[in-house]
């Protein structure tokens, strides 16, 4: 009877890592906690530490015949919260996103005289080096957002004085002995919430735009900065925060002490939606009020019964040097305006619109998601629709606005709908008339995964409510942001498939909490710059450019998707945005002229939104020729037999083509997310396992490897 080795794989890696940062190895087998960072092996130092940081090192089991992939990650570790847990939460910090894992074949790469190789280097491997921050998976994260001049002290000495601020956590299970009556606070009571730091970013400056540890003192606010602190926790209702404040002396000699003047608390029961806008009292150290800040909060929630894993990642995932992509604009574009010029030939956000364009070669297409009032996710743009009424004792039709979010789905699609635009161009209100089922408004996000050519990608606009420069709201009474961004994200991690897919929106706080509860798809801040067409948002971060990719950096986002009309007034921004690594798409009207579209390709925008995309010239697929060029090279190749089907088959082929057939995977997405159901936010982060053979009885072999073969 023949036994299978079973090699002692010593993988080892150099990071430089933070202060309470531990390395883990995760991978696609059990052993490696089969991708879930929450059963993740942790690595250990070997005491080898140079400028490029320390050395990590586990030995792990592997049989003989067994192909492995995994990645390296850092992350901080919390103990269990209770005595009954038998498993330890996780904060991912940063992990090794390329997309392609590292991979080992014991048996093929191992020898009996040589089996020791170099140690890997965090994020490099196969030529690329791609490192991305983490999301959540368990904990939540608390912001607290400083902008339009926020701080208010009431003595005019301290108005013309300049401050800092610095942001620390307090644990407050330990709350008895705050209410020591002792002046001083004991520093036994000042127990940050395990060993997550505040970090803080000033999104919109020219300095500080990325997310970093506070100074001793804090973080200098000036007139128009948008400062934003931030923390996590696996017990958020335990989460305070202590503000203090600093008079700031730009003149002052190195090693200066800034003088401390007030303080203000900030306790998990004044925040208790998942957004809101608090007034708190500045106390004094005589502990008498002094003045009042001013700060919008946000809470953002890990999903619910749903977590991501390592398998794989698009969050950062652009082919930059491929040709800018084309967009259908809600398909074949606007088919409501105030004036019937120029208006797309379809119903706008319909299977019949979207289906138009991707016949028309559309690369990606974009649409508008929102909630039914029973959660299910449509697509339709505005936040209102008008129905169809008949008055009392009258023949007489008229149309009544009502907002989507307060009709079903099955209300949405039986009764008689009209854009609100209608309301004031006297149409034909004959409700005896039913348009055809493809042309029907509002089809549900999951029809047009099911329905749609499988190589048109989704650029899905997520629609929220937002503040306007007036006050006013686009919709009142809005739905919660956690729940309604939870559905909306499950429906499509369960459902895309195969699909490239962006995601979108203007609201950047609904972009920084898509990026940070799934970990799968990239997010792009839409922009409305500075324009005379539309009443501006009261968000500063979406009013320009330069601050929008700001706020995108520092959030991790893909890119940023501005309107057309201010790279055109200043194309130079082009290049800006492109060297801080992020992605250019844009939108507007000016996008309808075909002169514009060549000139802003030329520029290098990686992609254009537009109307009408019939009308300016014959194009195709850029995935579906990228596919048929490497099913062609396979053949060549003798790769794959000659009689396999294109691309050029049926959606259901190119969707479900087998894997001896199918492209590899750096060529076509995986089927499946690297995300799963879960039952329980908590997981065991390393279990004991032995890892032998049948027999149970051969002794392991020992080498060392650290990069992919």
């Amino acid at each position: 009877m023949s036994h299978n080795l079973t090699y002692e794989v010593n993988f080892r890696v150099r990071v430089d890592t933070k202060p309470g940062e531990v390395v883990c190895i995760v991978g696609d087998t059990p052993r490696l906690g089969s991708w879930n960072p929450k059963k993740a092996l942790q690595l250990s130092r070997d005491g080898h530490h140079n400028d490029d940081g320390e050395t990590w090192s586990r030995c792990v089991k592997i049989p003989e015949l067994q192909n492995v992939n995994y990645r390296f990650f850092c992350g901080r570790i919390f103990e269990a919260q209770h005595e009954d847990e038998e498993a330890c939460d996780i904060i991912v910090t940063r992990w090794e996103a390329n997309l392609q894992p590292r991979r080992i074949s014991p048996l093929a790469y191992c020898t009996k005289e040589n089996c020791q190789v170099g140690v890997a280097e965090f994020g490099k491997y196969d030529g690329k080096k791609r490192i991305d921050g983490g999301w959540l998976t368990g904990q939540t994260e608390i912001r607290l957002h400083l902008y339009n001049n926020p701080l208010h002290f009431w003595k005019t000495r301290h108005q013309s004085q300049s401050y800092s601020v610095k942001c620390t956590p307090m644990d407050l299970r330990y709350r008895d002995c705050l209410m020591d009556d002792d002046d001083e606070v004991s520093q036994d009571c000042m127990v940050t919430q395990g060993p997550v730091p505040v970090e803080a970013a000033v999104l919109n400056g020219s300095k500080d735009n990325d997310f970093h540890e506070q100074d001793r003192y804090g973080m200098i606010y000036e007139d128009g900065d948008y400062m934003v602190f931030k923390a996590q926790a696996f017990e958020p209702e335990f989460l305070g925060f202590t503000l203090d404040f600093y008079v700031n002396n730009p003149s002052a000699s190195p090693g200066y002490v800034p003088k401390h003047v007030g303080y203000a608390y900030v306790l998990p029961v004044n925040i208790k939606e998942s957004k809101g806008t608090k007034t708190f009292p500045i106390s004094g150290l005589k502990h008498r009020p002094i003045g009042q800040i001013t700060f919008e909060y946000l809470i953002i929630k890990p999903m619910f019964n749903h977590e991501c894993n390592m398998e794989v990642s698009y969050a950062q995932h652009w082919k930059r040097q491929r040709r800018p992509v084309d967009v259908g604009h809600r398909g074949m574009g606007t088919s409501y305006a105030e004036s019937s010029a120029r208006l797309a030939p379809v119903r706008e956000n319909t299977i019949a619109s979207l289906s138009e364009a991707a016949s028309h070669g559309a690369d990606f297409v974009e649409f508008d998601v929102q909630l039914t009032k029973d959660l299910v996710p449509v697509v339709y743009h505005d936040f209102h629709v008008a129905l169809t009424l008949r008055k009392k004792r009258k023949d007489d039709l008229q149309l009544f606005k009502v907002p989507v979010r307060d009709l079903t789905l099955e209300q949405l699609q039986a009764l008689k709908t009209h854009h609100v635009i209608e309301m004031s161009q006297n149409k034909d209100l004959n409700i005896d008339t039913v348009d055809a089922a493809e042309i029907q408004p509002f089809p549900t996000l999951r029809q047009l995964f099911q329905s749609l050519d499988p190589h048109l990608g989704f650029n899905i606009e997520i629609k929220y409510s937002m503040q306007l420069k007036s006050g006013t709201f686009e919709s009142e009474h809005y739905n919660e942001r956690n729940a309604y961004l939870d559905i909306i994200l499950k429906e499509i991690l369960e459902h895309a498939g195969k699909r490239r897919l962006v995601l979108s929106c203007f609201d950047p706080d609904v972009c920084t909490m898509c990026r940070l509860k799934q970990n799968v798809y990239p997010v792009t801040l839409l922009t409305m710059g500075v324009t005379a067409l539309w009443e501006p948002y009261m968000d500063i971060r979406t009013h320009t450019i330069p601050v929008g990719a700001n706020f995108a950096r520092a959030e991790g986002l893909l890119g940023i998707n501005v309107h057309t009309e201010d790279l055109l007034k200043d194309p130079t921004l082009i290049k800006k945005v492109k060297d801080m690594g992020l992605i250019l798409i844009c939108w507007g009207e000016d996008n309808h002229d075909a002169n514009n579209i060549t000139y802003l390709k030329q520029q290098g925008v990686d992609g254009l939104i537009y109307d009408r995309i019939s009308e300016f010239g014959t194009k195709e697929n850029v995935f579906k020729m990228e596919k048929e060029s490497k099913l062609r090279l396979l053949k060549d190749m003798g790769l794959i037999s000659s009689s396999s089907r294109s691309s050029s088959g049926s959606d259901s082929d190119a969707g479900s083509s087998s894997e001896r057939e199918s492209p590899p995977r750096e060529i076509m997405p995986r089927l499946t997310s690297s995300c799963y159901n879960a039952s329980s936010p908590r997981k065991e982060l390393d279990r004991s396992r032995s890892m032998v053979d049948a027999a149970g009885n051969v002794p392991a072999r020992k080498f060392s490897l650290q990069a992919s073969h």
